[in-house]
């Protein structure tokens, strides 16, 4: 299977507010495929994911999706100023970073709830 490219997926609650956030406030291409209620969202390196419509969607409660930064505070602020609220868990800061280490971490959520991460260090 290692030959084989991979993406990830999760569900949403509404196709045309995912959009709006992936690529507003994100800044990521998004192609939705029009027979099959989601969006296909492109990523650096050629990686992918695919957010689907589900009509009884339920937030998931676990970080669904990490993306690799250099400069992770550059990061929030930048996302911050877009309008993605950074959530306070346990170990984050003021501006919602968690340091460990050489790694740093943040999470947010998108519209339909669902967590995500942005991730510095190894």
């Amino acid at each position: 299977m290692k030959e084989y490219m991979t993406f990830a997926s999760f569900s949403i609650d509404d196709i045309e507010v995912a959009k709006k956030f992936y690529s507003e406030k994100l800044g990521l291409v998004t192609d939705v495929h029009e027979h099959h209620d989601a969006l296909m969202v492109n990523t650096a390196g050629n990686t992918k994911f695919l957010a689907y419509v589900k009509e009884d969607h339920k937030p998931a409660d676990h970080t669904v999706l990490v993306f690799s930064v250099n400069h992770i505070e550059d990061v929030v602020d930048d996302l911050s100023q877009k309008g993605v609220v950074f959530q306070q868990v346990m170990g984050t800061n003021e501006r919602g970073i968690a340091e460990e280490g050489p790694t740093k971490s943040a999470w947010f959520k998108d519209p339909a709830g669902n967590w995500m991460a942005i991730h510095e260090g190894s």
